[in-house]
């Protein structure tokens, strides 16, 4: 086997983990935005119940 042409597959493959890597942070990301987003309007809501007691 070519040893440069192993070094360059090996190369693709780490960026294209890496770039899978970026994509799932993006994912997470998001996901943690959306549900702290959602926590916090829960939290309004909340709010608007006790004060109407």
């Amino acid at each position: 086997m070519n040893p440069n042409l192993f070094l360059s597959s090996n190369h693709l493959t780490v960026s294209i983990n890496f770039d899978l890597l970026m994509i799932l942070t993006q994912t997470l990301k998001c996901k943690a935005t959306t549900n702290s987003l959602y926590l916090s309007s829960k939290a309004k809501f909340h709010d608007k119940i006790f004060v109407r007691e």
